[in-house]
């Protein structure tokens, strides 16, 4: 379960954008913990649209090429993590591991790995069984 609806987003995205109450006030009011959080949902909703605000309920996955059009991305332009995040619809921590493992690890360190603990356990093959049997009595 997600900490925040997609109602409460759109409502305190459409309450700052009025342009009568500031950033940290509003995020005072409505109780969030960092104002950080309410700038990345009005750069998301102002990059994507309204509709960028919406609970995901899924998990995604990433190819190669879009993980690395954003890490490209980032280090090409002189804006924040928060700001690519909003323009790509991911997580702002997202965005910073993949820039991360890219440095770290070049090229191979994006490339979408299995998930889960390897099988201890061999696979068994196929045999086939050709014996003929008679039965005496």
């Amino acid at each position: 379960m997600t900490k925040y609806s997609t109602d409460f987003k759109i409502n305190a995205v459409q309450r700052y954008c009025k342009g009568n109450i500031s950033l940290n006030a509003l995020a005072a009011e409505l109780k969030l913990s960092d104002e950080n959080l309410l700038r990345g949902w009005v750069n998301l909703a102002k990059e994507q649209g309204l509709e960028a605000l919406a609970v995901k309920h899924h998990r995604r996955r990433y190819d190669l090429d879009f993980k690395l059009k954003v890490v490209e991305y980032y280090q090409t332009h002189a804006v924040g993590v928060s700001k690519v995040a909003a323009i790509f619809n991911i997580s702002a921590s997202q965005v910073y591991s993949w820039n991360r493992a890219f440095k770290l690890g070049g090229l191979a360190a994006l490339i979408p790995r299995q998930k889960g603990r390897p099988s201890l356990m061999k696979k068994e093959t196929s045999k086939v069984y050709t014996s003929v049997s008679t039965f005496t009595k």
